[in-house]
């Protein structure tokens, strides 16, 4: 995608996505439509009235009055692999959450699947940052309080050298039902969880050109703990973590297999400027 010749639609720059975005927020928007693969905007042409062109990503909720919609944050899980699909113990979030657009039944979408969920038992998995991924919460981070320790952004390397499947969570169904519950594989599921079923991907037959991120330790390689914000990538990423995930290399995935949620590189950081959110991110094995 040329970024330099990009004009947005009008209807695009009037959208609840991209009104008020400046230059880096429409960088953002173009490198993440580029690395999640869909279709180019540009050679797509203005929208006729009779087709109306859909919003590549969709911030939800859309409407200000409801600042505690309910979603489901997977970015950081761990899954469990069972007869194709991935079940992931997901995080319970409420506020802004941002996806990638799909339109079904005469306009409905993401944002109307989520503001149904409420009433019939079910919710969705969007994105927004993790706070355990942040420096912001690394510096903060007391073991005293419960907290989960903080974590990094791993980079499994591009150009088809990683191996590892993982899980691609947006827009994953979750069932209320499954909150306080147990489920194999994950074991029990708290308050704040719930369990999202979610499609895998398998990098040998896909080769992300741009290679792809999953969330896992940020801990001192001497077992002495978290490490905070400043510390080095070269003693808080655990290598045998970054081997196990990115290099997994199953002739056939086998059912019962740890899979991690991950995304293609750069579309964490991407989503959350959309979301207004420029916080700085542990980062393990940046290419």
């Amino acid at each position: 995608m040329n970024v330099t010749t990009f004009v947005a639609p009008a209807r695009l720059l009037r959208s609840p996505v991209c009104s008020g975005i400046g230059l880096r927020g429409w960088l953002a928007v173009l490198g993440v439509l580029c690395l999640l693969g869909v279709p180019d905007l540009a050679a797509a042409g203005p929208a006729s009235a009779s087709q109306p062109q859909q919003q590549p990503l969709e911030i939800c909720p859309k409407q200000e009055s409801d600042p505690n919609q309910e979603y489901a944050l997977c970015a950081t899980a761990q899954c469990f692999y069972l007869n194709g699909v991935a079940y992931c113990k997901c995080n319970l979030k409420q506020g802004k959450s941002i996806s990638i657009s799909f339109e079904f039944d005469n306009g409905q979408d993401v944002c109307s699947l989520l503001d149904d969920g409420v009433s019939n038992g079910y919710t969705v998995s969007t994105f927004s940052l993790p706070d355990q991924v942040t420096k912001e919460y690394a510096a903060a981070y007391n073991p005293s309080t419960g907290e989960p320790p903080p974590l990094a952004l791993y980079t499994c390397p591009k150009g088809g050298q990683s191996t590892g499947p993982y899980a691609q969570c947006d827009g994953g169904a979750c069932f209320d039902s499954t909150t306080g519950a147990s489920f194999p594989g994950v074991g029990p599921i708290g308050p704040d969880q719930i369990l999202c079923s979610c499609p895998v991907t398998d990098p040998r037959t896909t080769k992300p050109a741009l290679g792809y991120q999953i969330a896992g330790p940020w801990q001192h390689s001497d077992g002495s703990g978290a490490c905070g914000a400043n510390d080095s990538p070269a003693d808080c990423c655990s290598a045998n973590y970054f081997t196990q995930f990115c290099s997994a290399n199953y002739r056939v995935i086998p059912t019962g297999t740890t899979i991690p949620v991950g995304a293609p590189t750069g579309a964490a950081q991407a989503l959350a400027i959309l979301l207004g959110d420029h916080r700085a991110i542990n980062r393990c094995f940046d290419q």
